[in-house]
């Protein structure tokens, strides 16, 4: 039960900071700038619209739910998938 929460409040907060920060539901390819940023690979922006607590929360979350949100083309919509396949579908993708 706790991961489905985790789930909820993940993809809530992706979009979230999706929408406030670039006026988009989901951003193209949203799912691995913030990957970037739990990996410390991004400059985050402590003034408010991207900021550290985020960023730990979105690491938290994504350890409790097991899992990572993806955007499916083909579904047209966010589809959850377990870490070991987002880490496969990361590390594709930024070969």
């Amino acid at each position: 039960m706790k991961s489905l929460l985790a789930r909820s409040k993940l993809l809530g907060l992706m979009q979230d900071i999706s929408e406030y920060r670039w006026c988009a539901g989901w951003m193209h390819d949203l799912e691995f700038y913030l990957w970037d940023c739990i990996i410390d690979k991004c400059k985050v922006d402590d003034r408010g619209l991207f900021n550290s607590y985020q960023v730990e929360y979105l690491r938290k979350l994504s350890k409790e739910a097991n899992g990572w949100w993806i955007w499916d083309d083909k579904k047209g919509k966010e589809v959850f998938v377990s870490i070991k396949k987002w880490e496969k579908l990361y590390s594709s993708k930024v070969k």
